[in-house]
């Protein structure tokens, strides 16, 4: 980030507060110029870069996002932010093959989140991995059995396989989810 502005005498926290509020009424670019001074000042600091990366998300701007959510990781492997928001950014580039491992990772972190499951189940289908797909759905049923998305899926994925008794297992589960 360049600075054109003097830095603000305030402290990073009342800063990064103002950066939040702007956020929070879509004013992304007044967001970046606060979020660019806190950074400065403390490049270590995963909530900046994770915000960072948020507002480019916000503004199409996928590949700045992507370099400050990889940067996060850099500092913590382990931020879900940024391994979530990595999956998705990939998956919106219909890149199923790059998103995966995000969604793998966030997995192995926490393996009781039907999201994750969820999440990777899409990803399996849509590469064409209709079986890992399958059990990673019935896994995030099993976790999220009121979770009616995957209950859609699973029905249209058994009606799409001919397994009908299956399909209508599902169905009748989403009518009375």
């Amino acid at each position: 980030f360049s600075q054109n502005a003097a830095p603000s005498k305030k402290p990073a926290t009342e800063i990064y507060q103002e950066a939040l509020e702007a956020i929070s009424v879509f004013q992304f670019e007044e967001a970046l110029k606060l979020l660019s001074e806190c950074y400065i000042r403390d490049q270590q600091n995963i909530n900046y870069i994770n915000q960072i990366a948020y507002c480019h998300t916000q503004q199409g701007r996928y590949p700045d996002a992507k370099l400050y959510y990889q940067s996060a990781l850099k500092i913590d492997s382990t931020n879900i932010t940024a391994l979530s928001s990595l999956g998705n950014l990939f998956e919106l580039e219909r890149n199923y093959g790059k998103a995966l491992p995000y969604f793998q990772e966030l997995i192995r972190l926490d393996s009781t989140n039907s999201y994750y499951y969820k999440q990777a189940a899409y990803l399996y289908s849509r590469a064409g991995d209709m079986f890992t797909g399958i059990r990673a759905f019935l896994k995030a049923h099993q976790l999220n059995p009121r979770d009616i998305e995957i209950i859609d899926q699973l029905s249209n994925i058994y009606l799409k396989t001919d397994n009908l008794e299956y399909a209508d297992e599902m169905i009748r589960k989403g009518l009375y989810t």
